[in-house]
């Protein structure tokens, strides 16, 4: 009976600890959408600082608004509330940990920090166009995504 309990034991410790072995640590960047009246609009990647066991991208945009200016114009009416989105890379998917995200709207030389609370924000009352500004922050790295949007 020792020995039966004993045999239970031990393979009960060695499977909770292959589940910790199968864990995947090397996770990419995720991707990143935005919800606008029930369509999927995908971010572009702008500056990526990503680190984790054999991952390791350094990727700098030095014209972010060029690039948002390249990205599919999305209309949005004022005051609009958005959901971000953010997917496992498909690569390398994973988890992320200790995740933080920041939402800002630029018009030329103006930003204007939008409040983002569980991934939602409001698109300001102001008409006109704005590059869409998202930060990602997690404990494996940033990435900053940028969109085209008017306000209608």
């Amino acid at each position: 009976m020792k020995v039966c309990l004993k045999l239970i034991i031990g393979f009960l410790c060695i499977f909770s600890l292959t589940g910790c072995i199968g864990e995947d640590y090397d996770v990419g960047p995720p991707t990143a959408y935005m919800d606008v009246d029930f369509s999927k609009i995908r971010l572009k990647e702008a500056n990526i600082l990503w680190s984790t066991g054999s991952i390791s991208i350094n990727k700098v945009t030095q014209n972010i608004p060029q690039l948002a200016a390249r990205q599919k114009q999305v209309s949005v009416s004022p005051l609009q509330s958005v959901n971000l989105e953010f997917e496992e890379n498909k690569e390398n998917g994973g988890q992320y940990n200790d995740v933080s995200v920041n939402v800002f709207v630029w018009q030329g030389d103006t930003q204007e920090r939008l409040e983002c609370k569980d991934n939602t924000f409001n698109f300001p009352e102001e008409k006109g166009t704005y590059v869409l500004e998202v930060n990602f922050h997690s404990h494996q790295g940033d990435v900053k995504y940028v969109g085209n949007v008017v306000i209608k």
